[in-house]
């Protein structure tokens, strides 16, 4: 019963073409906020799905640590074979 009769009193402010021209204006702007809010986040996901995001991350994460470790490694060795 409240949950009606807060629907019934929504727009009982409006009592004359301007406020309903106010309460319209409000309304399309609220709208456009909320389609900007939606694309903003289509967007994200768009740019986090991206292929080519996944592979330098992939490489960031995965193979640029063992390639340091090989380099390392070898470097180790070459410095070993000077001081003998």
């Amino acid at each position: 019963m409240t949950i009606k009769r807060q629907a019934e009193n929504r727009y009982a402010h409006i009592t004359s073409f301007k406020d309903f021209r106010r309460e319209k204006e409000i309304l399309d702007l609220k709208a456009k906020i909320i389609d900007t809010r939606l694309s903003l986040s289509y967007m994200e996901l768009k740019q986090f799905f991206s292929a080519s995001d996944w592979l330098v991350s992939l490489a960031k994460e995965f193979i640029l640590p063992k390639l340091r470790k090989v380099f390392e490694g070898e470097q180790k060795e070459a410095d070993g074979e000077k001081t003998e």
